[in-house]
């Protein structure tokens, strides 16, 4: 039940649910389903900040998964911890975790995962100040939110390749994906991603009016 309390912004209700469960014995519990919700809970500790708390419990669902070769699940356990570690400022073991779980899903062919990925390792690129890679990454995962017909899927990716365009003088092309980041999140109803697509628009405006005036 994560998914529904990440989905309804619930994330300290999911929290304590989940960590009251795992708190209970579990010796007759299916070992798939404890990862499951060792995974679960380490996303929502994370979506609150709590990095260490989310840290050991995603650990320990990657450790399950692992022993039970269960990749899909481990490629998720992995994604997380890595944003876990990016959080936490250690940048090259995120990057490491976060490169294992694209591997695993490229292998299990999971476009969804595969394309929340690649944005975190795009985010990650474009905090270490790699334009480059995060355009490339930031291609692959729109291209595949687009396949997958996943509208959210491809709000992020358009955020980041218009920053890169923005960074690189590339007003033309920056305020086309502005313009189709602020349609898209009008349309799903996200408002932070309203707010950064006029923000962008206004900051094109603003250096073109600039410009003019020199």
């Amino acid at each position: 039940m994560s998914w529904y309390w990440i989905t309804r912004g619930s994330f300290r209700e999911g929290g304590d649910f989940l960590q009251a469960a795992l708190a209970l014995p579990h010796s007759g519990v299916s070992p798939a389903w404890r990862a499951q919700a060792l995974c679960g809970a380490g996303d929502l500790a994370l979506r609150q900040g709590n990095y260490t708390t989310a840290a050991l419990l995603l650990e320990e669902s990657v450790a399950g998964y692992r022993e039970l070769k269960h990749t899909s699940g481990m490629a998720e356990a992995l994604l997380n911890l890595g944003l876990v570690r990016a959080y936490q400022q250690n940048f090259a073991e995120a990057r490491t975790l976060m490169e294992q779980s694209i591997s695993l899903c490229r292998a299990e062919e999971d476009k969804w995962l595969l394309g929340h990925g690649l944005d975190s390792l795009a985010r990650l690129a474009w905090e270490q100040g790699d334009a480059e890679a995060t355009r490339r990454l930031s291609e692959e995962s729109m291209r595949l939110g687009q396949e997958i017909g996943e509208t959210r899927a491809e709000i992020s990716p358009r955020k980041l390749l218009a920053s890169v365009a923005l960074a690189q003088g590339d007003d033309a092309r920056a305020a086309v994906l502005a313009q189709e980041l602020l349609t898209i999140a009008q349309q799903v109803g996200d408002k932070e991603s309203v707010f950064s697509a006029l923000f962008l628009l206004g900051t094109i405006a603003k250096g073109r009016e600039t410009r003019r005036r020199l």
